[in-house]
């Protein structure tokens, strides 16, 4: 499509891997006019997942950037993944290189992220917070108590999708087909979008394997810099999705951005994929506009 630029960022500046991102230029002018918005996806998803505000931001003036999370693509690149640090400090590169490039050096960016994205994005501000001018989040929030019910299925569909990862990676012949099986049949459980796509495969599993080695072997990777919950440096407004098992945020959570006259919450009668829907996402769109018009209020 016209606007959309793939590309892997080379430079070796930061340590973490190359990115492979699509670049969608502004197709018009608004609020969002000389900015850059940076959009990380989550498991099993990619760069697709954010067309309908891709669209609508673009036109708005921002520059929008959706990052392809390593391996997410269908080109596996690393069949043990990347750590969370590696990661963190490769979106960190791209948001300086980009930005210099097109004339913004030292300028922050908006970042809109959803699932795993959420977490490498809360991971970014609290190592970056140079780079992070605000965040938008789906569903993931910065601090969760679950009810006995969710530790269940937490453990079970995590633990689940880590050792399809491992078992691909370390048994011969078997291990793979097995692992990407059960990677496809979690994903069609869930209801993700794209559930038995060529790409979805055990490959995209390393967050899950990482953030559990980190807490049985423990360490200072992993997860471990958001183990007592995350607070922002900037303005952070949350949609959550009301229609799930268990939630992926605490009340605690909504309080701390309750407090904040910056931030923001909203529920929606959906689930996990809060974005899927057309409709859904005007009300969506509608919503962040008016929230950056506030903050500049």
């Amino acid at each position: 499509a016209r606007g959309l630029i793939d590309h892997k960022q080379p430079s070796t500046t930061m340590a973490g891997p190359a990115l492979k991102v699509v670049v969608d230029e502004p197709t018009g002018s608004g609020d969002g006019s000389g900015q850059t918005m940076y959009m990380l996806h989550g498991w099993p998803d990619g760069v697709h997942l954010w067309q309908q505000q891709v669209v609508h931001f673009a036109s708005q003036g921002f520059t929008v950037v959706r990052v392809w999370l390593p391996n997410y693509d269908g080109d596996v690149v690393s069949k043990w993944g990347y750590e969370f640090g590696p990661i963190v400090e490769a979106v960190a590169r791209h948001v300086v290189e980009f930005q210099a490039a097109r004339g913004r050096a030292g300028e922050k960016a908006v970042f809109m992220c959803h699932d795993w994205g959420c977490a490498f994005t809360y991971l970014l501000d609290k190592a970056h917070p140079e780079v992070v001018k605000s965040i938008v989040a789906f569903d993931i929030g910065g601090h969760v108590k679950p009810t006995a019910y969710g530790i269940l299925l937490t453990l079970w569909y995590q633990w689940s999708l880590a050792l399809a990862f491992l078992l691909a990676n370390v048994v011969p012949f078997v291990g793979r087909p097995i692992g990407d099986f059960v990677t496809r049949w979690f994903a069609r459980f869930f209801h993700a979008p794209d559930p038995a796509g060529p790409r979805v495969c055990s490959a995209l599993n390393y967050p899950y394997y990482y953030m559990w080695k980190q807490k049985i072997v423990g360490g200072s990777g992993g997860m471990a810099p958001l183990a007592k919950g995350y607070r922002p440096s900037c303005p952070l407004f949350f949609f959550y999705g009301m229609r799930k098992p268990f939630m992926f945020h605490s009340d605690k959570w909504l309080k701390m951005l309750d407090d904040r006259e910056e931030c923001g919450h909203k529920g929606m009668e959906c689930g996990h994929w809060i974005m899927r829907s057309a409709s859904r996402s005007v009300t969506i769109n509608s919503t962040i506009d008016a929230w950056f018009k506030s903050l500049k209020a």
